[in-house]
């Protein structure tokens, strides 16, 4: 059944965010038609010429266009994905409530859906500045990229380790992200009679809740690091040990330091966020 609700949830929502990576890939690509033939025929740089001016003014509200189009597909992208999972505990809740299907794989399917489409817009984002800014040169530098690895890695750092501990915390805190605003409507009904108001009012408490862990881990975090001088920076691993390995230099080190926090704090807070929004779907459902 967690396939099935899946499925429908990429097809309820499928349209409306190919079509915003659509126009987003559009008004990038005019943009950059716009930009290289006006580097091209020097309209930028040709002072009060009449047709130089038009072109900017051209040029400057297709940008304008553009930057308003990504900004639209990043906030789109998170409020499609609340508005859906707070359209559970609505009239609608009745009928998806009643289907074969545990509240859980309700969750879990609105959770597997909210992050791919979240990874699916940073690409499509990434892919318009691409667009936006080929004319400039920048995919023949991509060669530069494994050269540079080589060199960090012939230096005795780990650019890998850094890439990887990047992406595993962008996904923890995309996912915990989520699933803090999934707990807040999970709550609201709970709270006061109207659903709004106590999803509003149950974000403000668990916003509270998290930023009190978040101070308790960034003391974690920085009173070690704060007690680390030149002698002893390297947190004295022992050699050939695994930390060693994956981490050679100090610099490894402090950055396996920092992100490993970051990542068990942000899975630490999404396991919370998850047993109690489950808790609720579970045990405290309350529809209109």
């Amino acid at each position: 059944m967690l396939g099935k609700l899946i499925k429908y949830e990429f097809k309820a929502t499928s349209r409306m965010f190919l079509l915003m990576y659509a126009a987003l890939i559009l008004v990038a690509a005019i943009n950059s038609v716009l930009l290289i033939g006006g580097l091209n025929a020097g309209l930028y740089t040709s002072g009060n010429d009449l047709v130089a001016t038009i072109y900017s003014i051209i040029s400057a509200l297709a940008a304008t266009v553009y930057f308003f189009a990504m900004f639209a597909v990043s906030i789109l992208t998170f409020v499609v994905i609340v508005v859906r999972f707070y359209r559970l505990f609505g009239d609608e809740g009745y009928l998806w409530f009643t289907l074969p299907a545990t509240p859980n794989q309700h969750l879990i399917s609105k959770l597997i859906v909210a992050l791919v489409w979240s990874l699916a817009s940073g690409v499509v984002i990434m892919l318009s500045l691409g667009i936006l800014f080929i004319g400039q040169g920048w995919v023949q530098e991509l060669w530069r990229i494994p050269q540079l690895i080589g060199e960090m890695i012939a230096m005795g750092y780990n650019p890998l380790l850094w890439l990887v501990l990047i992406l595993i915390m962008a996904l923890v805190a995309t996912v915990s992200g989520f699933m803090m605003f999934f707990t807040a409507i999970a709550i609201g009904p709970n709270l006061t009679k109207s659903r709004l108001g106590g999803s509003v009012l149950a974000y403000i408490l668990v916003y509270v809740i998290t930023q009190i862990v978040a101070t308790i881990q960034m003391v974690v975090l920085v009173f070690p690091i704060s007690q680390i001088n030149a002698q002893s920076y390297r947190f004295e691993a022992i050699p050939g040990s695994a930390i060693e390995l994956l981490a050679p230099s100090a610099v490894d080190q402090v950055a396996l330091w920092f992100f490993g926090i970051f990542i068990v704090g942000y899975t630490v807070m999404m396991v919370g966020y998850y047993l109690v929004t489950r808790y609720f779907m579970t045990k405290k459902l309350n529809l209109p």
